[in-house]
């Protein structure tokens, strides 16, 4: 479809669907995103859609949003806990809290790269892509958040 056509629909349909997508995800700004993902899609389709083809759309665009908004805070509720060992036995739950403490202490940047690089296995060229660095810097910021992990779990007691 052309821009023109594309403009006509959203001029014609746009506030009805609008109103409809807010009814399904009872947010404003997801409503918003549903509308924008709707009718960017017509832009690879030959012909205009009919009106339930719209709304139709709309809703699936709804739906979508709201499954991943709903993981999105599902994954932002774990990443919270610091679930940093899957097995129990891996160490004391005195020895993995100490750790999990110490690691919430770092910096954000080094947090990120001390998790890249351990739980995730990545190398520091791979890591300073991730996080839009030079991979010295990565390696930079793994060496002193080590040592500052060391310096914070030898003033742990033992368990």
């Amino acid at each position: 479809m052309t821009p023109e056509d594309v403009a006509r629909l959203h001029a014609e349909h746009g506030r009805g669907l609008w109103l409809f997508a807010r009814t399904v995800t009872r947010d404003d700004h997801l409503a918003e995103d549903a509308l924008q993902t709707t009718f960017l899609a017509l832009f690879e389709r030959p012909m205009p859609p009919t009106r339930a083809y719209l709304y139709a759309s709309v809703r699936n665009a709804a739906l979508n949003l709201l499954r991943s908004r709903g993981r999105a805070e599902r994954r932002e509720r774990r990443s919270g806990r610091t679930e940093l060992f899957e097995d129990s036995g891996a160490a004391s739950v005195a020895d993995r809290e100490a750790v999990e403490a110490a690691l919430a202490g770092l910096p954000e940047e080094q947090r990120e790269v001390v998790v890249l690089k351990v739980w995730s296995g990545m190398t520091f060229a791979e890591i300073g892509e991730a996080i839009g660095a030079p991979s010295n810097t990565a390696a930079s910021r793994y060496r002193y958040a080590l040592e500052k992990l060391r310096r914070s779990l030898s003033e742990v007691p033992p368990a």
